[in-house]
């Protein structure tokens, strides 16, 4: 198999010749190590938008500032309601951000997002997924994505854990009516990227018990993903879901969802759940690792013994990835990938030995 059929084959729920080894693509950085680890087997993973969004009365502005001596990105909405400002952080390891002023400051501003979601349009542009895949070759795969389900996205995106769970209290209507937008306007982008020629289908969701327990999961996560579940799997469609979190006291919630893929799954140590458990739990479904960050920092020896472990509990090897969805630290990042590619050229062949 190439490097692209063994990911298909176990993103399908099959049994590939060897454990597919994959990461995002820019979590790794170009140059030779790039290149000798490519070479022996690991995969990109791309995502690619299949959709274009028109925003007919609203306008999203950015500008930077300085503050404390760094730069900080200020994004306003600006709407006929009235405007939402947001301030976020950029780490340079792995340039992802962070909000550290969210959008929604006070009530009122619930109103202003409920006007900025209705006035969202989607439009079919399949053209970006189409010429990724083009260069894409057999090296990995391209998938496209939904937006954040809404629970986690008007937290995640918009409000902060903290004010969202207060206000959800507080203010249960205008929180609800925002959720109920989110989840109105998700169907229409649902139909857009159910008739695109992706397969696989991501919803980086970042799932973890942490911010709910199986109480709120049931009353807003399962309906959801029931719905999008039916209308992908009508069309042909796997999503992968970005459940990277503690997910221990999610188990059964998480078995009873039509998620086919657990996508970012963090083991033990680093998570709360081991592959073993996992794999008992929710029969059925893929499996595709983040290896456990906190592993990374440890020797060659212990990487490739933790590799060597999970290899083990996934057995006999249908279903199952393992894969890098976070940051390494830029002073390991070469030792620890070795060691992995090295242990799974050595135990990671299928089926699996248990």
């Amino acid at each position: 198999m190439n490097t692209q059929e063994r990911i298909v084959t176990a993103l399908r729920g099959g049994m590939p010749d060897r454990v597919p080894w994959v990461t995002y693509t820019g979590a790794l950085p170009q140059g030779m190590l790039e290149r000798q680890l490519r070479n022996r087997g690991l995969g990109l993973l791309a995502h690619r938008a299949v959709y274009t969004i028109d925003r007919p009365n609203v306008r999203l502005a950015e500008r930077p500032v300085e503050e404390n001596g760094e730069t900080i990105t200020v994004r306003t909405w600006q709407t006929p309601l009235g405007e939402l400002t947001e301030k976020r952080r950029t780490e340079p390891g792995y340039n992802s951000s962070w909000a550290i002023e969210h959008f929604v400051k006070k009530p009122r501003d619930y109103e202003i997002l409920e006007f900025i979601i209705h006035d969202t349009t989607y439009h079919p542009d399949y053209g970006p997924f189409l010429r990724k895949q083009s260069e894409m070759g057999t090296d990995g795969l391209v998938n496209t994505a939904v937006h954040r389900m809404p629970f986690q996205r008007l937290w995640i995106e918009y409000t902060g854990l903290d004010r969202f769970l207060l206000d959800l209290h507080d203010y249960p209507e205008l929180v609800n009516r925002v959720l109920d937008a989110m989840r109105e306007k998700d169907l229409e982008l649902w139909e857009v990227v159910a008739h695109s020629p992706a397969e696989f289908v991501w919803a980086p969701d970042n799932v973890t018990s942490l911010a709910m327990g199986p109480r709120l999961f049931d009353r807003y996560f399962v309906p959801y993903y029931e719905a999008l579940g039916d209308i992908m799997h009508r069309n042909g469609k796997r999503i992968y879901c970005h459940m990277d979190g503690s997910l221990l006291q999610l188990v059964d919630c998480i078995a009873r969802t039509p998620i086919d893929i657990i996508e970012a799954f963090t083991p033990t140590p680093t998570g709360d759940l081991s592959v073993a458990e996992a794999r008992r739990a929710w029969t059925g479904k893929v499996l595709s690792l983040n290896f456990p960050s906190s592993v990374h920092i440890e020797t060659p020896e212990v990487i490739a013994a933790v590799t060597r472990d999970l290899l083990r509990q996934a057995a006999p090897g249908d279903g199952f990835l393992i894969g890098i969805t976070e940051n390494i630290p830029d002073n390991v990042y070469a030792r620890s990938l070795t060691a992995i590619t090295d242990a799974i050229d050595r135990w990671g062949d299928c089926p699996l030995v248990g």
